[in-house]
């Protein structure tokens, strides 16, 4: 015997995390989640680990300090250690399982001291390299071990505010290729050689677009073509 069966959509099972429920804001930045499995959330004052149950809020006193409580970003490493950016002029390495911080200072070249120094993004690419987006024109791969940097400059394809050349984005397509998103368009960063290509993408004059500088704002990778929203 046999029968016909409906099919019928189950609703998620939300939860809400507010400062109500001890959450230092309610402006959440980024998300995190290490191998212990715990949520972290950075927000624009403080940083919170969330264990199931309960919320631990890290701010910039007592024993466990942050530089700074404006959370920009974060990542997790293969070795299960968190990379945070702040608003502060560092690169902020927490272990989970110590809970210890640690913060590495950002390398201030010549090119980018007109900057507002801080961590824009970071990305950790399929080579298990970390890439740190900061300051002004700089993308600086970052040795965990070394706690060093390798920094190389990354010019706006169309010229901008000083304080405005700054990488918002950094997408990794098929082939290893990162794209870096801009204020004023996108760059093509080779992560073997170093190199960094910028890209024209705006419009011949008199056609749709022309003298608009785009503000590359996320990236999809289709197997066939990368779409970019500005």
């Amino acid at each position: 015997l046999s029968s016909m069966l409906c099919a019928q959509l189950v609703a998620p099972q939300l939860k809400t995390l507010t400062m109500r429920e001890g959450l230092s804001s309610d402006h959440v930045q980024c998300l995190a989640v290490d191998p212990y499995g715990h949520l972290w959330i950075g927000t624009s004052d403080g940083l919170n680990r969330y264990d199931g149950r309960r919320v631990k809020v890290y701010r910039t006193d007592g024993t466990n300090a942050l530089p700074s409580e404006y959370i920009t970003c974060m990542a997790v490493d293969e070795s299960g250690m968190i990379l945070i950016g702040t608003s502060a002029p560092f690169l902020t390495l927490l272990d989970p399982l110590a809970d210890t911080l640690y913060h590495v200072p950002l390398p201030v070249p010549a090119f980018s001291r007109h900057g507002e120094q801080r961590v824009n993004r970071i990305h950790i690419d399929r080579k298990a390299r970390i890439w740190v987006a900061h300051g002004a024109r700089c993308l600086s791969r970052f040795d965990p071990v070394a706690r060093t940097f390798t920094t190389v400059e990354v010019a706006p394809p169309v010229p901008s505010p000083r304080a405005r050349e700054v990488i918002i984005g950094i997408h990794e397509d098929a082939d290893g290729t990162l794209w870096l998103a801009t204020f004023k368009g996108l760059v093509r960063f080779d992560p073997e050689r170093m190199h960094a290509q910028p890209m024209d993408l705006h419009p011949a004059p008199g056609t749709p677009g022309a003298g608009y500088a785009f503000q590359i704002r996320g990236a999809v990778d289709d197997d066939t073509a990368l779409v970019f929203g500005t």
